[in-house]
């Protein structure tokens, strides 16, 4: 429980709290530089928080079972592979069409566009 009470610490350290405006800045971050670098460096910084929560989440599975100790885990799992779908969704944006990310940010196209509140940190 205390490493993913961690991993949710060091989530809300890289997105200050709020997913949502995290993804906006990375966003704005590549339509300034056009650099998919950036987008994906992100990706894999987060990705490892994912790779340890996922170990995480198995562990209090195998040692408590289904109950309130895995469902707190599983709500810091929920978060954690969010901001994870959404990078990744900018990110093959990037590389199939640079042009296009601008375009669909513009139309609020992106998934965490649309995501309501609640869903952010």
């Amino acid at each position: 429980m205390e490493r993913a009470g961690r991993i949710a610490s060091r989530l809300h350290r890289i997105t200050g709290k709020n997913s949502i405006n995290f993804l906006h800045r990375v966003v704005d971050e590549y339509l300034k530089s056009q650099d998919k670098d950036s987008v994906y460096e992100h990706v894999v910084m987060v990705g490892k928080l994912q790779k340890s929560i996922y170990r995480y989440e198995n562990e209090v599975l195998t040692l408590a079972g289904v109950g309130p100790e895995y469902e707190k885990v599983k709500t810091v799992t929920r978060l954690v592979c969010e901001v994870v779908q959404w990078l990744e969704e900018v990110l093959c944006s990037a590389m199939v069409d640079a042009a296009g990310v601008g375009v669909t940010y513009q139309e609020r196209g992106f998934s965490f566009q649309r995501a309501t509140p609640t869903q952010s940190l």
